[in-house]
């Protein structure tokens, strides 16, 4: 059941880490704030890492839970990832450039998880283990890109759209 909570709250989490940085990139007081958008990151962050590790200990009796949960989380992640393409179309030169590089790397990185998802999916009682890890893994490496993803993106683009308003 602790597992379960972890995981459903992962999607929460990413979003609560990405408005610490937001809230960082738009305020105006200096170092003090920054300190504190990053004591919130890294709680995040912590929080993140302790829900990736509770999906390594699904059982295979729990595998279909365990699909449902994570084909969720990887849809939330995709959605922002178009949100934030459409925020890339919005802009140009070499920021548009560097941007659509970063999407494109995260992307490839859904789309490894994605594939490690279908084979956990399809896995047998014996196969299940290796196979929930390498998504397991997967899914880690795909987490902490999105976060420098848009962590970059918030520095980088948000800054400028709020700008403009």
């Amino acid at each position: 059941m602790k597992h379960t909570v972890l995981i459903l709250m992962a999607p929460s989490l990413i979003a609560f880490a990405m408005s610490c940085t937001s809230t960082g990139a738009n305020s105006t007081t200096g170092s003090q704030t920054s300190e504190t958008t990053a004591v919130k990151r890294d709680e995040a962050k912590t929080q993140i890492i302790e829900a990736v590790q509770a999906t390594k200990n699904y059982t295979y009796a729990q595998k279909d839970e365990y699909i449902d949960t994570t084909k969720a989380q990887l849809d939330e992640i995709q959605a922002e990832l178009d949100r934030l393409s459409a925020k890339v179309d919005n802009t140009s030169g070499a920021i548009k450039a560097d941007a659509k590089i970063k999407l494109a790397a995260v992307h490839e990185k859904w789309i490894t998880t994605k594939q490690r998802l279908e084979q956990a999916q399809n896995a047998t009682e014996s196969s299940w283990d290796e196979l929930q890890n390498e998504f397991s893994q997967s899914y880690g490496e795909l987490k902490d890109s999105f976060a420098d993803a848009r962590q970059w993106f918030s520095d980088k683009i948000e800054p400028q759209t709020t700008l403009q308003h």
